[in-house]
This record gives C-alpha cells, structure tokens and sequence, in this order.
C-alpha cells in the first residue's frame, strides 16, 4: 500500500531570460509495516507524521525522479532534454549529498519527460573515526536502519511538473476623464432656452423649408417636437446591409487583434532551461529558494511548506546520516548503561528512580505496532531494547538542522559521462598536465621508468575504478605523479584519523620545484 502526496506548488521566475516556470512536486512512499494504513490520515496530517521524528524515511527500492518539462503547453524536445540530462548527471551537489544518480537506458519515457536514478554513491564512507577515538568503524549511508519501535517508510518515487511559459506584458489601461462643459456654452445654452416658446416653435418649423436641420440642444425633461423626429433632411438614400457582411463579436476581434500583436517566437534557450529545473529541483527539496544566494531567480507563488530535506534527511541533507552514524552506533551502551542501575534498583534519589521507571517502559507506539517487548519482560537486556527507540528519536530532534547550502543541481558545462568518454578525457588532461611542465623553463625530464610508470597508468584507464573518490591535482609534477598512490593512501589515512566534524576538502596545494627536491 503505497500513498501520494503533493508537497506544494511554486511559480518561479528568472529575469535573465523572461521566462516563468509552474512547478508542481509530488511524492509516492510506502510503509514497511503492514499495520499501518495511510487512509485514517488526510494529506495535512500524513505530511506532519512523516517530517516528525517518530517516523523513518529511507530509501525506497529503485528511487527514481520524474520531470515532465513542457514550454508553452508543448513538450520539451529530446535534443535539449539530452542536454539537460547530461547537466543533472555532472551538477556537484550529487557529491556532496553523497548519492550517484543514473539514467536509464531509455533516457526519456515519453514527449518532454525524463527519469532519473538517485542511487548511494559507492565506496563513500559515512563514518570517520577521530584522532583518538578508534571504536567507530567506516559504515556506509546505506546500512543505516532503525530500530524496532520506529515506524519505517521508503520514499520511492519523485514527481515534478514543470510547464515553463513566456509571460504577456499586460496593457495598462487609462481611464479618460470626461471633459467639462465650457462656461460659454451653458451661457449659450441659457440664452436659447430663456426665449419665448412661439419663437422658439417657429425657428424649429422653418427649419425643414432651408433643407438644413440644425441641432438644437434640449434642456433636461424637456421632449423633443415631433416634427424634428420625422423629418429627414435631403440626402442620398442609406445603402442596405450586405448579406455577406456579418459583424465579428467584439471578444473574438480583440484576442484575434491580441494573438497577432503578442505572438512571438518560441525561444527557451539551454541556459534558461538549465537554470529553472534547477530552482524547481532546490525548491523541492529545500521549500525555499534564497534571493541573495540566487538573484536570477524569483518566486512570485510558494506553498510549500516542508521539503525533502525535512521528509527524508538522511537522502536530501548533507552529513546526516554521517552524524546520525556516528551516534547510533553508541546507542546500545547508552542504554544499557541507563537500565543497568535500574534493574538492580540500587538508586537512591526517588525522583531519579521514578524517571528511569517511566523511560524503561514500553511505548505506546510500538505495543500498537507489535514490535514492543512484552511487559511482563524484565531485566537489563528488555529495559535497553525498550530505551533504544527512545534514544533513536532524541537522537532526531537534537541533530542541529540549520539551512544548508546546496550546490547547483544543474552543470553549466557537463563533462561526458560514458566510459570511453571519461577515459579519453583522463587521458586528455594527463598529456595537457605533462605538456605544461615540460615546457616549463629548468624542467626536470622523465626518466625512463617514469615515462613506462605513466604509460602503465594510461593504459588501466580501463581497469575497473576503485572505490575511493577521486582526487583532482590540477597541476603536478613527475615526480608527484610517480607516486600517485603513496598519495592517495597518505590521503585516506589521514581521513580516518581526522575529526569527524571537520569537512574534507580534496587536496589542491600546490607545490613548487624547490619544496619537491627537499
């Protein structure tokens, strides 16, 4: 049983190319129990119990992100959805959630949609051991699991709408003001109307034999003579109506006159593209975009209220289920430690006792669920296995969750992501890096084992990769490269012995000729 849940809805704009983007975000998750049922829960309280720390949300088998991308009401060619997909591919902010994503082998299921893979990333360890501290081995996101006790879902499915549209300048309109009457005229006026009424009979009579009608204006509540309604003056007979000739209604003449005066060009250009998908991918899993990080963007409409980040943060937050690692694996001595003096009731505070007795007990929560201990259990290993939920859940709520700071979800310049690609680019980069030096003034050149070292390394470009993160030296001499894995195993070594609150950064210091020699 699985349930489908809109997390919110966003208009975003982008003033670099005039272009506004309707999202629309939706997320399907299932239970692990088979005792939960969805249905009891409206959309408002199901969204409120999965961000809550009495809930786990992991990885959900074959996790996939659906975009369906459409510009003006049409979709979104292949061409220009290949491109997109390759920048998602090499976006940084894959490495620092340390996940991998993936295209299927049919990279588009459909006109303008596109599927993505969001997989661990492999051979990245969630845990460091400090510089002293050599009890916590090196555990992977993906072994992360809660405890009996907790509700377990799975997030198995993302889905974002995205119909990007050119917006209409709208015409301002201007109400005229009516012009007053000249003073004169109202004197006019009265002088017309102040004479007697015979005088006034006869001009209006004599007024047909001259052949001229002139206008004469009426006061109010003052009729019109019959005499100037019926007669005509002598003209040219009025044409008759065409049959052919219809009148067009004024709604249709003005949207035909509006289509054709705002009628331009389909223009959704690869940078504007590029970067909408990627306000629509942060606003989905952060619920908020910064305008001072991202001046580009603008959000005019926003109703999302929790992200990904708050339903499973240990996918869409960075060093999560690093930190949470780090703490769970201590959880069963913190338990122990706190019903061993309980079940030897050897506590002298009272108050102390009571408080201990109450934290031992079963949960509500897991006796609904059938996975609390039975109360007639007693002794230290039931009072630990009953405390560890408790700890898993306080664990949760004091894990500091400020803002973080993602990178872009979307490359500007993405690298090729085939194999033979990757290989010929290594490749590239490598002759590039020993051209520079070479030429370089007081260059030391290759000895021979050197040059048969660097060609034994070109030629395992296509050995299978090891599992380590590769590290980038932009500029490095024979020598450094002679040594690449002395370096490499210098690296890690130094990552497991440094603090596991610090972030790694790769190496990129350089070193001159002279510090190299010494």
């Amino acid at each position: 049983m699985h349930a489908s849940i809109e997390l919110g809805r966003a208009v975003i704009a982008t003033s670099a190319a005039d272009l506004e983007l309707w999202c629309k975000t939706l997320i399907t998750i299932s239970p692990q129990q088979q005792c939960t049922n969805f249905e009891q829960h409206s959309a408002v309280s199901l969204l409120e119990l999965i961000s809550s720390d009495k809930v786990w949300v992991g990885r959900g088998n074959g996790l996939h992100v659906d975009l369906n991308i459409t510009f003006n009401g049409q979709p979104v060619g292949d061409a220009m959805l290949r491109r997109l997909s390759d920048s998602i591919l090499g976006a940084p902010v894959w490495r620092q959630l340390h996940l991998q994503p993936a295209i299927p082998d049919e990279r588009t299921l459909g006109p303008g949609k596109l599927r993505l893979l969001v997989n661990y990333a492999i051979g990245t360890a969630a845990v460091t051991a400090g510089p002293h501290k050599g009890i916590l081995p090196d555990v992977p996101a993906a072994e992360l699991q809660p405890p009996e006790g907790i509700y377990s879902l799975t997030l198995d499915s993302i889905e974002i709408s995205a119909d990007i549209f050119q917006p209409t300048p709208q015409r301002k309109f201007v109400r005229t003001k009516r012009p007053r009457t000249p003073k004169d005229l109202d004197v006019a006026w009265e002088a017309r109307f102040s004479q007697p009424t015979g005088d006034a009979s006869d001009a209006v009579t004599d007024a047909p034999s001259s052949g001229i009608l002139e206008a004469v204006p009426l006061a109010p509540g003052r009729k019109r003579p019959i005499a100037s309604t019926t007669e005509r003056p002598n003209s040219s007979p009025a044409e008759p109506v065409s049959e052919k000739r219809t009148k067009t209604p004024p709604g249709q003449r003005r949207s035909k006159a509006l289509g054709e005066r705002q009628n331009p060009e389909p223009n959704l250009g690869c940078a504007g593209l590029r970067l909408l998908i990627d306000g629509a991918l942060r606003l989905s899993v952060l619920s908020t975009i910064s305008n001072k990080l991202f001046p580009d963007l603008k959000v005019k409409a926003n109703t999302f209220e929790l992200g990904l980040m708050d339903i499973a943060p240990c996918l869409w937050r960075p060093d999560y289920a690093r930190t949470m690692l780090q703490r769970v694996q201590l959880l069963p001595v913190v338990a122990r430690s706190i019903s061993r003096p309980t079940s030897s009731m050897h506590i002298v505070s009272k108050s102390l006792q009571d408080k201990l007795s109450m934290l031992v007990r079963p949960s509500l929560s897991m006796s609904t669920t059938g996975q609390g201990q039975d109360l007639a259990l007693t002794g230290e290993i039931a009072m630990a296995t009953n405390i560890i939920p408790l700890l898993w859940q306080y664990l949760q709520r004091t894990i500091p969750r400020n803002p973080a700071t993602l990178q872009s979800f979307v490359a500007a310049n993405s690298l090729p992501t085939s194999t033979s690609e990757s290989g010929q680019w290594s490749e590239v980069l490598l002759q590039k890096t020993w051209k520079d030096h070479t030429s370089r003034s007081g260059a030391v050149r290759p000895t021979v084992d050197e040059a048969s070292y660097t060609h034994r390394i070109q030629e395992d470009d296509n050995a299978p990769q090891s599992t380590h993160d590769e590290a980038v030296f932009p500029e490095c001499s024979p020598d450094t490269v002679a040594d690449f894995g002395h370096v490499v195993k210098t690296i890690d070594d130094e990552m497991l012995l440094a603090d596991a609150g610090v972030m790694f950064l790769a190496p990129t210091t350089h070193l001159s000729d002279e510090e190299l020699q010494h």
